[in-house]
C-alpha cells in the first residue's frame, strides 16, 4: 500500500493538486484499504461498490463525491485500471442555499475580531471574494497598492488572477504593516512558528467574532466569499467579470451565485399589485436566511447570461 500511496501522491503532485486535496484523497484510500483489510491493488469492482455504498449510507452527497473522486483517480490514473471504476456514477450534490451576510453584519463581525491580523485577512476575503487558502497564501509582494490590485498566485484551480484592492482594506493593511511588519515574505505569518496563519486559527477567530456580533445563523469564513459574489450581482455586476474575480473555470459555477436576499424579495412589487397603481411597500426584513432563486426562473437574468455565453463563444 505504501508504494501505491506514494505513486498516487506523485501523480497528484505532477498535476498540481492542492495539498488539501492530496491529503484528503490519500486519507480516503487508506480508509478504503482498512475497510476491506486488503491493499487496493487486490480489490475489484465489487469491493469498490460495497465501500461506496457504505459511505453513502453514513455521509452526505458532497463527502460521497470526494470518495468517488479519490477512487476514480487511484484506479484510472495510478493503478491504470479504469475499467474498475468506469461504471461508478458521480453522486448528485444539491446546491445548498448559502448564508449571505449583509454589509452591516460583515462590519459587525470585523469589529468583533480581536486580532488585527485576523481582521485584515477576513476583510480581504470579503472585499475580494477570496477563498481562505488564497488569502492565507498572500505574500507582501502580491499587494500592488499603486494599481489597486491583489495578485492571487495560489488559487484552487492553479490559475493565477488579479482581484481588486479595496480602499478600506488598503487602510487596514497600512495600519497592520505599520505595527506588525512581517519578517519574511509571507503577508500573514503564523504566531506559533508556522509559515502562515493556519486555517483552523482563522476559522476559530471567525466563529468567535460571529458569536460576539450576535449572529445566530451558521456562518463560516466561506460565507464572506458567497456574500461578496451575491452583493456584486445585486449591484448589477456582470456575471463574466464576477467569474474572473472568483477564479471560476466554468461560468455555470458563477451562475449559482444568482441569489437574492429576503430584503429584496420582500420589497419587490408583485405585478398583480402594481396594476392597482399606488401600493403599500412591505416592511423589509431586518435579518434572515437568504433564498436562492434559480437562474433559469429569472427571465431577465437568464437572457443576460445567454448573451454573456454567446459573446464568450464568439470571441
Amino acid at each position: 500500500m505504501d508504494t501505491a500511496r506514494e505513486r498516487m501522491r506523485n501523480d497528484m503532485e505532477l498535476r498540481r493538486y492542492s495539498k488539501i486535496t492530496i491529503d484528503e484523497y490519500l486519507r480516503i484510500i487508506e480508509t478504503f484499504s482498512e475497510f476491506h483489510h486488503r491493499q487496493p491493488e487486490k480489490l475489484g469492482e465489487r469491493e469498490i461498490e460495497s465501500y461506496l455504498l457504505d459511505v453513502a449510507s453514513r455521509t452526505g452527497p458532497a463527502n460521497q463525491k470526494m470518495h468517488v473522486a479519490a477512487l476514480k483517480f487511484l484506479y484510472s490514473t495510478t493503478l491504470s485500471k479504469p475499467e474498475l471504476v468506469r461504471k461508478i456514477p458521480w453522486p448528485r450534490v444539491p446546491w445548498k442555499v448559502r448564508e449571505i451576510l449583509t454589509a452591516c453584519e460583515i462590519d459587525q463581525i470585523l469589529a468583533s475580531v480581536s486580532s488585527p491580523k485576523h481582521r485584515v485577512i477576513l476583510a480581504i476575503m470579503y472585499s475580494a471574494g477570496l477563498r481562505i487558502g488564497e488569502a492565507l497564501a498572500l505574500s507582501c509582494e502580491d499587494i500592488d497598492t499603486n494599481r489597486g490590485l491583489i495578485y492571487i498566485r495560489k488559487s484552487k484551480n492553479g490559475s493565477p488572477r488579479y482581484v481588486m484592492l479595496s480602499r478600506r482594506v488598503r487602510e487596514l493593511l497600512s495600519s497592520y504593516l505599520a505595527n506588525h511588519r512581517p519578517a519574511g515574505r509571507e503577508l500573514f505569518p503564523g504566531d506559533g512558528g508556522g509559515k502562515t496563519v493556519s486555517r483552523e486559527t482563522l476559522q476559530c477567530a471567525m466563529r468567535r467574532a460571529v458569536r460576539r456580533a450576535g449572529i445566530q445563523r451558521r456562518v463560516t469564513t466561506h460565507s464572506l466569499r458567497h456574500s461578496f459574489a451575491t452583493h456584486l450581482l445585486e449591484q448589477g455586476q456582470d456575471i463574466r467579470t464576477l467569474q474572473v474575480l472568483l477564479g471560476h473555470s466554468s461560468i455555470e459555477t458563477t451562475a449559482r451565485y444568482a441569489q437574492v436576499s429576503l430584503n429584496r424579495i420582500a420589497t419587490t412589487v408583485s405585478p398583480f399589485d402594481a396594476a392597482e397603481g399606488p401600493h403599500r411597500q412591505p416592511t423589509p426584513l431586518r435579518r434572515g436566511p437568504t433564498l436562492e432563486i434559480e437562474l433559469g426562473r429569472m427571465e431577465e437574468r437568464r437572457r443576460h447570461v445567454q448573451q454573456e455565453l454567446f459573446a464568450m463563444s464568439a470571441s
